[in-house]
């Protein structure tokens, strides 16, 4: 099953234009790709989801020739597994390579909007700090941080609070190296630590704040068949 595919322009292109052709759409598995390159397989370089259709002499990218290369050693890759390598491969992801926030990359978010956004919830870390009897230390961690702009407006938003921030220990989860870059000149003046997952976080009373971050992350795919999920 080919979704959103043109099967028939696709066969078209690649008989008309006898070269390396990449299209857009999604592949359901592997036999799909298989049978699209028997229509010509010295020409078809790879079929794989993208944006866009495309034809003609196309350079594919490194990371298209990793899915490529997974599909055709393993089979069908998993809509998880397709997500990782194009998000956050460690060299070639789109979260790892890219500056994706702001006026330079891809989308904004509100905390790149308004510093209300970061103030008001800044505002309520402090009433749960408050209503949890203020631990002596608790950790703030930030998932996904992007431009710590977020971050930024909270602790701008909570510097008056007695003991508040001599109480918190900041942690920042986040991959991305050009992030992290920006996130320091962001938080410069205040101290943070810095990790890739939360399986280290310390053990204590802890507040965990994430703005369209899972939204990114891969994601499983169930199909129904007869009288189960697969």
């Amino acid at each position: 099953m080919l979704e959103g595919l043109n099967v028939n322009l696709i066969k078209e292109n690649i008989l008309k234009t006898n070269k390396n052709i990449i299209v857009g759409g999604g592949l359901s598995n592997y036999d799909d790709l298989i049978n699209l390159k028997k229509i010509s397989s010295s020409n078809l370089e790879g079929v794989i989801a993208g944006k866009s259709f495309y034809s003609g002499n196309i350079e594919i990218t490194k990371a298209l020739k990793i899915l490529k290369k997974n599909i055709l050693q393993h089979g069908a890759l998993s809509l998880a597994d397709f997500m990782h390598i194009c998000l956050t491969h460690p060299i070639h992801g789109y979260y790892i390579k890219h500056e994706p926030i702001g006026t330079k990359g891809d989308f904004t978010t509100s905390p790149e909007i308004s510093q209300m956004f970061g103030e008001l919830i800044g505002l309520w870390i402090v009433q749960v700090w408050m209503d949890h009897q203020k631990p002596e230390k608790f950790s703030l961690v930030e998932l996904g941080p992007g431009k710590g702009t977020l971050m930024a407006d909270i602790l701008r938003a909570t510097r008056m609070i007695t003991d508040f921030h001599n109480s918190l220990e900041l942690i920042l989860i986040e991959i991305s190296p050009s992030l992290k870059s920006i996130q320091k000149r962001a938080l410069k003046g205040f101290p943070a630590q810095r990790k890739t997952g939360i399986k280290t976080l310390p053990k204590q009373p802890t507040i965990i704040i994430a703005n369209e971050f899972f939204d990114a992350l891969p994601i499983n795919q169930f199909q129904r068949k007869s009288d189960k999920w697969m």
